[in-house]
């Protein structure tokens, strides 16, 4: 065995150094590997037992080399062979690295000397949130931190912020085998935001150690869903009548018509005031008669969307549009252009030119001038040559003069006034701001004045403006409306403008007349009393029938014919018709009574039968009369206006109501 012991002192010191030097470089070599494989950012994704694994094995054999290289230094050791080639590529490896890691650099170096098994991480105040997306319209989730354990259920598309901050390096977001780095939002600041985009766990971790986990699900959005709950209809007002069922579980984003004509495969999409409910049982209106469709026979579907575009479509059903039917000879005369203008070829068009010219010419058309000059006017515009644009505009001008020809402002007031109504609920549906609600609401007013105001001068005739629009319970009707939505109430609300709205399509002259609620009401009462007066009737009869037991009959059967009386006289007053039965049971009893008082009670019980059965009769011409309401009573106290409905207690037929004052 060779030592150094012959070399002098200086020789000896030298030969030490280097076998030292020598030994320690296993040491070097593995401190330079491990810092380069820090430097590629191995550690981040590494499994945290093997990243302290190899950590703690490079320390011992760092360790092992410095006691060879000490050991080196105080006795004599062997001369070991070194591999100079394996240092040789640590160099290029450190370069590397450093280009790889760049401003990284500190961060990963940090990682890979600090085992996240082995030392705490560096102090950081971590949070996070998940927002749902807009369409599910939920709040976003603060997650906690730590977690509880269960498992977090997230709409799809659903999207998590974490954010770190008083840290000094940035930690990872992962998810499965994949992580990303926290981006920096300013000094100490980390942020970063994601999709969740399938179930699994995401964590927050430095250098392997978990800081923050959720467990997620992604729950799917399903489909909306919707169907007629009945087949379709037309109001006496003419529009469609749409029973919908409705939803989603997020809500409805778009609803509405989809009509295919039979005869040529053409599509028409009409919107519905469908916004935002998940569940929607509603009955919709939809005034078609302008439309191009109007009179077609089509195929008929309601379509409903949510916030994800995803489509639900009803049962195909076939259904004929509503048309409207004009009687004045210039309405029809308008119609029947603008269907040709719509409809027709380039001659088409200049047959339809001649004929706005004759229109335009002939002596009905001077009754209006509006009407005249809307008739010139689209005359001039169609003899010039019109765009498509310019066609439609005029087939909507031709719509508003037959309208007006037809029946002056009323048409188009009334079709103002339902579209201020659907306004409103889509405003208060909405949940708009107030001054937006403000808005809609004198809409509203506005609008019911403008349609009073024309109906009074299109049907005022003998009957008085109060008589033709029951202008008190209008006001009512909307200060109550105004209260509703003052506290707040907008589900209450929308239910007051759909009761209104119904009664308009099915009952509207008869729900906004004054005097025809009158009529109703007396007539109810009269029909009651009359019910309690054929009761007395009958036992009276059967008195007449035994003699023995008719002292006092001419005295109730006097009674009887006056309460007659005065029920002829306040329906005479109210303006019912059809009471002559009423007066003939009036006149058997007049029979009657002086049959009885000359002690005839036989004739008397045939005058008395025949009151009975008169009696009848104008129950059943009473109970004719028709009411305000649009459908069945079904114990209403109550009609869409907010008047009070029979029966009333305690209320005669000359109180305030049978005057009509509600």
């Amino acid at each position: 065995m060779r030592t150094d012991q012959h070399l002098p002192t200086v020789g000896r010191v030298r030969s030490r150094t280097l076998a030292a030097a020598k030994a320690l470089m296993p040491a070097l070599g593995i401190a330079a590997g491990f810092t380069a494989l820090s430097l590629l950012n191995l550690w981040d994704n590494a499994p945290p037992a093997l990243h302290a694994l190899i950590f703690i094995a490079a320390l011992v054999v760092g360790a092992i080399s410095v006691l060879h290289a000490l050991r080196a230094l105080i006795a004599p050791s062997p001369r070991r062979a070194l591999h100079w080639a394996w240092y040789l590529t640590l160099p290029p490896l450190l370069i590397i690295g450093s280009f790889a890691a760049g401003d990284d650099w500190q961060r990963r170096l940090t990682v890979g000397f600090r085992p996240g098994l082995l030392f705490a991480p560096p102090p950081m105040e971590i949070e996070a949130t998940a927002t749902p997306p807009a369409y599910t319209r939920q709040p976003v989730i603060r997650l906690k931190i730590p977690s509880d354990g269960n498992v977090i259920a997230l709409p799809v598309d659903s999207r998590i912020e974490v954010r770190a901050s008083g840290a000094r390096f940035a930690p990872l977001l992962a998810w499965g085998s994949e992580s990303v780095l926290l981006r920096p939002e300013k000094p100490g600041v980390f942020a970063i935001e994601g999709e969740v985009r399938r179930d699994g766990d995401v964590r927050v971790t430095f250098a392997g150690r978990t800081l923050a986990g959720w467990r997620f699900k992604v729950v799917e959005d399903a489909p909306p869903k919707v169907a007629l709950a009945a087949a379709p209809t037309v109001t006496a007002r003419g529009s469609l009548r749409l029973h919908v069922e409705a939803s989603d579980d997020y809500g409805i984003d778009y609803a509405a018509i989809r009509l295919r004509r039979v005869d040529g495969g053409e599509e028409a999409l009409i919107d519905l005031p469908i916004y935002g409910a998940k569940q929607v049982e509603e009955i919709i209106y939809r005034d078609l008669r302008t439309h191009a469709f109007a009179g077609a026979q089509v195929t008929l579907q309601v379509v409903a969307v949510d916030g994800r575009t995803q489509e639900g479509v009803s049962e195909p059903l076939p259904f004929q549009l509503p048309q409207r039917r004009f009687k004045n000879a210039v309405a029809q005369s308008l119609a029947a252009i603008r269907e040709t203008i719509r409809d027709g070829s380039i001659e088409d068009l200049e047959q339809a030119t001649r004929r706005l010219a004759a229109v335009s010419e002939s002596a009905a058309v001077h009754a209006d001038v509006t009407v005249q000059l809307g008739v010139r006017t689209a005359y001039q515009r169609l003899r010039s040559g019109v765009d498509e644009q310019g066609r439609q505009d005029i087939i909507n001008l031709l719509w508003d003069l037959a309208l007006r020809a037809e029946d002056g402002a009323l048409s188009q007031t009334e079709t103002q006034l339902h579209d201020a109504i659907e306004n409103l609920k889509i405003a208060l549906k909405k949940g708009m701001e107030p001054a937006k609600t403000e808005a809609a609401m004198q809409e509203l007013a506005s609008a019911f004045e403008a349609y009073g105001r024309a109906r009074s001068r299109r049907l005022g005739g003998a009957l008085g403006d109060r008589e033709n629009f029951d202008w008190v319970a209008v006001q009512r009707f909307l200060s109550r409306l105004a209260d509703v939505m003052t506290a707040g109430d907008a589900v209450a609300a929308v239910a007051q403008l759909s009761d209104l709205e119904a009664g308009l399509e099915e009952r509207g002259a008869l729900m906004l007349s004054a005097i025809a609620y009158r009529r109703f009401l007396v007539a109810n009462y009269a029909r009651r009393l009359l019910d309690d007066v054929a009761r007395e009737q009958r036992q009276l009869l059967s008195r007449s029938v035994e003699p023995a037991s008719g002292d006092g009959a001419a005295g109730d059967q006097a009674a009887l014919r006056e309460v007659i009386t005065g029920v002829i006289e306040q329906l005479d007053r109210a303006g019912v018709d059809n009471i002559e039965s009423l007066r003939r049971a009036k006149a058997a009893m007049d029979d009657a009574l002086r049959q009885l008082a000359a002690g005839e009670a036989k004739e008397a019980a045939m005058s008395q039968a025949q009151a009975l059965t008169a009696l009848d009769v104008a129950g059943k011409a009473l109970a004719a009369v028709p009411s305000p309401l649009a459908t069945a009573p079904d114990g209403r106290l109550h009609d869409p206006l907010g008047r009070p409905l029979p029966p009333l207690p305690g209320t005669g037929v000359d109180n305030e109501v049978g005057r009509g004052k509600p």
